[in-house]
């Protein structure tokens, strides 16, 4: 939906009413709120982009932004309410022109083909999230997944390890339970995360590093496991892409597997958006 549709009107570029806004936005939030209490299906409402009409006009812009927060404050509280705001979706798919002004004119369809496919997949990924039980268990693998022992030695992180690590101490913090794996010597894994990097061994729940045996191999349950087995079954297992990667994801076919994007310093915004991504799924 588009807040400015909230109030029928046949022209795209007449003044909006903030007040009858406002009001179809009550009346909105009221009629989900009753629905989601009848119910037990979730229901996942996106906010989508104002029309070219609007967003050229700061007056009307200003009104859909105000209504808009106010709308998604009101839906936020309510539960079974799945709420996609026109930012996020932007922000993880930043589709540059998103609005069809020929297709608006002869048909009333108001984005753009790749807008379209971006709000598909957004919807298809959150109906996922609701349908599926939350990771409780992060296992990261070491290697050139958080820090690149060369880097290391000069006393450096890189941006890119720098953002990984960033990301995953924001999840242990959220209640997610952390852990490494890696085919690093124990000595080592030690000695970097004492290093001064953000990624600290006060983070880590469970460490398996073993230079013996593969990364899949060597994290499962154990006898004196700090981790119950229970937990262990739900896990998401982060790493880089390489060659490895099929092995790995046949490995681990029942953990949530995310392979990140390698390159050195240049790939720091596609590290962005790839922790970005597994945020928003809610792991």
């Amino acid at each position: 939906m588009r807040v400015e549709d909230l109030v029928a009107s046949e022209a795209s570029d007449q003044q909006l009413n903030e007040e009858q806004l406002q009001a179809s936005a009550n009346e909105l939030t009221k009629a989900l709120r009753s629905a989601a209490q009848r119910s037990n299906a979730p229901y996942v409402i996106c906010i989508c982009p104002p029309s070219s009409g609007v967003s050229n006009r700061p007056d009307s812009l200003g009104i859909c932004e105000r209504v808009q927060s106010s709308l998604s404050s009101q839906l936020t509280g309510i539960k079974g309410v799945s709420l996609v705001a026109a930012s996020e979706l932007l922000q993880l798919y930043p589709v540059e022109k998103y609005t069809d002004e020929y297709a608006w004119r002869v048909g009333h369809i108001p984005y753009t083909t790749p807008f379209f496919n971006a709000l598909a997949t957004m919807i298809a990924r959150r109906i996922c999230v609701l349908r599926s039980a939350p990771y409780q268990v992060i296992v990261a693998d070491c290697d050139q997944t958080l820090w690149n022992s060369a880097q290391l030695a000069s006393k450096k992180v890189g941006e890119p390890y720098r953002a990984v690590q960033e990301f995953l101490i924001a999840q242990q913090q959220s209640g997610k339970i952390l852990c490494l794996v890696g085919t690093n010597s124990k000595e080592s894994v030690e000695s970097a995360l004492a290093s001064g990097m953000p990624l600290e061994s006060q983070h880590i729940a469970d460490m398996r590093i073993d230079d013996r045996h593969s990364c899949t191999a060597s994290f499962r349950p154990r006898a004196g496991s700090t981790l119950p087995v229970a937990l262990l079954g739900l896990r998401f297992w982060l790493s880089v892409c390489g060659e490895n990667t099929i092995n790995v994801q046949k490995s681990l076919h029942r953990y949530c597997y995310a392979a990140l994007h390698s390159g050195g310093d240049h790939a720091l915004n596609r590290i962005h958006r790839d922790t970005a991504h597994i945020g928003t799924d809610a792991i």
